[in-house]
């Protein structure tokens, strides 16, 4: 019989969302969000007012889609019941779609990010979180990465950095006009 309350049935990413997002926000465990500490982290006053409203109504938002629902086993008499009554539901955690759910994302690892790399500069960390927040909800392992490597090789610091992390990103593609792609796709999301 198919469940009426459609509000609770996962679309099939829940628990992919939940994953992503519970990732981030463990590497955010001990960071105290304050419009002071996002200062001592390099983002600019007016960004910072603006980064700790975004997060405050998105984690509520995120708070309030986190549902799980438990699946009953079925027994057909009570022996099987005290035979296996450790084991009798099962309970499964997803993260149902909410408006704001890529913003959270991205805000999340904008501020993982500036604390990773201070001297980055908070342009170019907003660009990398942006573009690490896409790959992670794409499911694409190859574009966060290339999104810290951005930060790591400092490429923004002249073309000899800037030709070392374009070395660092054939090992992600397949050379055969995917490296290419995958490039000029960075290239633009990093613009």
């Amino acid at each position: 019989m198919e469940s009426e309350n459609v509000e609770y049935q996962d679309d099939g990413f829940g628990e992919f969302r939940l994953g992503i997002v519970e990732s981030a926000e463990f590497l955010l465990e001990n960071w105290v969000w304050s419009i002071t500490n996002l200062e001592k982290i390099g983002i600019p006053l007016n960004e910072a007012i603006t980064t700790l409203f975004d997060y405050e109504r998105l984690n509520l938002a995120r708070i309030k889609a986190e549902t799980s629902i438990t699946i009953f086993k079925d027994y057909a008499s009570g022996e099987e019941l005290l035979d296996e009554a450790t084991d009798i539901a099962t309970t499964n955690y997803y993260l149902k779609k909410f408006r704001g759910f890529p913003q959270y994302l991205e805000v999340l690892w904008r501020i993982i990010l500036a604390r990773r790399y201070p001297d980055a500069g908070y342009p170019r960390i907003k660009a990398a979180a942006t573009l690490y927040a896409q790959g992670t909800r794409a499911g694409e392992h190859s574009v966060p990465r290339a999104a810290e490597g951005f930060l790591r090789y400092e490429i923004w610091r002249g073309e000899e950095y800037r030709s070392a992390f374009i070395e660092s990103l054939k090992k992600y593609q397949k050379p055969r006009g995917g490296y290419a792609r995958f490039l000029s796709r960075i290239d633009a999301l990093l613009e």
